[in-house]
């Protein structure tokens, strides 16, 4: 009963922790530190002691793009067999071990990152360094959680088989990058998954996770000088250097083609890419204005009014940049009843090239301005967030004050810079589209289109 009761009580605080975490007002400073561990490891550190809490976000480099050959979804299934036990305890031990502390603990993959996180409390500190230096040393890898872990992405596979979206993205893939490695399935096909083995999984680990390519956000209820030895405790043992192949910028194919999947369903998924900016690129957040107004994440853009609010085309539509390192993109999404898809796709062709030719109001650009400011304390309003936040700082290559800088930068855009950019950036023309249903009105598009090929 006492198990059951401290249990129940830490992973409360922890699921609260978003509740007593300090969040800054927009505009307030930030005051990240850069730590230098003994081992010299670098950290970016944000103290806060509204919760005795302390998180940890990494990343490694090494996400899907690095699968072997014949050995796609590697990655991904590493991201469940990772909590399916290491050293001495197995799935159901080591499953006890992180619910007595309360330590929530996980992992993902991406193209071109493997990432960790994890939240304890300060106090279970300790065993949660344990518990996570083992997952990424020693690993178990047992044959039933294998097993188990392969025919749960199978499952999943299944699902996205039937999925317009899902066939929409692989499609897409496809259409964009050939035989470049962001073409290849992140999670893997049946046959590419039974090819994977233990030796496989470990080589995994001893080839991705090392210092080199580490990054590490902390935030929490830890002072700076028990951080830096706290860190090299969780990560003791992993490799000094990364094996990885190298890869070519991706040149994205296909510019203006449309491609139309049939699928039984009353509904036609549209999916449209075009070349984004890198993150690094000096007109970025200009264009992040751009496409805030165009489709970002309200239902005030531009594509909502037209295709929702006017002519109820769908129920939201949205665009949205995916900066992957070696092919950003912009991307638009939405469903909509067959027989408006052709229509639909039209306008948003036009929406898309709408600003570059015309360009907008003062009074629309400060109302992105005002609404992109506001919104980007919620991406901090808890310890764990604020850790993974600072883990994303780095790896877009920005500095520590770039928080302090950012709304000053944004405020600056003006009229004249939303439409150059626009017009050297955002083009109808280019977009790659991909329709998954039964579409009315894309047909001859299609075959216009293959004829011009």
């Amino acid at each position: 009963m006492y198990r059951f009761l401290k249990t129940v009580g830490t992973a409360m605080l922890l699921a609260a922790g978003g509740l007593f975490a300090t969040v800054l007002p927009a505009g307030a400073s930030m005051n990240i530190q850069e730590i230098t561990t003994p081992s010299g490891l670098k950290v970016w550190f944000l103290p806060d002691d509204s919760a005795p809490l302390v998180s940890v976000s990494f990343a490694f480099k090494g996400g899907s793009i690095y699968d072997p050959q014949g050995k796609e979804g590697l990655a991904f299934l590493l991201e469940g067999l990772l909590t399916e036990g290491a050293g001495d305890l197995d799935n159901q031990a080591f499953a006890a071990a992180t619910n007595d502390i309360g330590m929530r603990l996980s992992f993902a993959s991406g193209r071109d990152y493997f990432t960790g996180r994890f939240t304890t409390l300060t106090q279970f500190q300790d065993q949660a360094a344990e518990l996570l230096n083992s997952t990424l040393t020693q690993p178990r890898f047992d044959a039933d959680a294998i097993e188990r872990n392969v025919s749960q992405v199978k499952t999943r596979l299944q699902i996205d088989a039937k999925d317009p979206q899902w066939i929409a993205i692989r499609l897409m893939r496809a259409m964009l990058y050939d035989n470049h490695p962001y073409g290849r399935r992140q999670r893997g096909t049946d046959d590419s998954l039974d090819a994977i083995t233990k030796d496989d999984l470990q080589a995994f680990v001893r080839a991705r996770f090392a210092k080199d390519t580490l990054v590490i956000g902390a935030s929490g209820d830890i002072t700076e000088a028990e951080l830096g030895p706290y860190i090299d405790r969780l990560f003791a043992g992993i490799a000094e250097t990364a094996s990885l192949d190298t890869f070519e910028i991706a040149t994205l194919n296909n510019p203006g083609k449309l491609e139309v999947s049939d699928w039984p369903t009353p509904q036609t998924f549209i999916m449209a890419s075009q070349e984004g900016l890198p993150r690094d690129h000096p007109d970025y957040l200009i264009a992040y204005v751009i496409n805030h107004i165009l489709g970002g994440s309200t239902l005030t853009t531009r594509l909502n009014k037209e295709l929702r609010e006017k002519r109820g085309w769908t129920y939201g539509a949205s665009s949205f940049f995916s900066l992957g390192d070696l092919a950003p993109l912009v991307q638009i999404a939405f469903s909509t009843q067959n027989e408006h898809a052709g229509d639909a796709l039209a306008l948003t062709k036009e929406i898309w090239g709408d600003i570059a030719a015309n360009g907008l109001s003062e009074a629309e650009l400060q109302a992105a301005k005002d609404y992109i400011i506001g919104n980007y304390a919620l991406q901090r309003t808890s310890i764990r967030q604020t850790a993974r936040y600072l883990q994303g700082l780095q790896i877009s290559g920005l500095d520590r004050d770039y928080p302090n800088v950012r709304s000053e930068l944004i405020n600056a855009i003006t009229v004249e810079d939303i439409q150059r950019v626009a017009k050297d950036w955002f083009d109808p023309d280019r977009l790659r589209v991909v329709a998954v249903g039964q579409p009315v009105g894309l047909n001859a598009d299609l075959e216009a289109a293959q004829a011009a090929e």
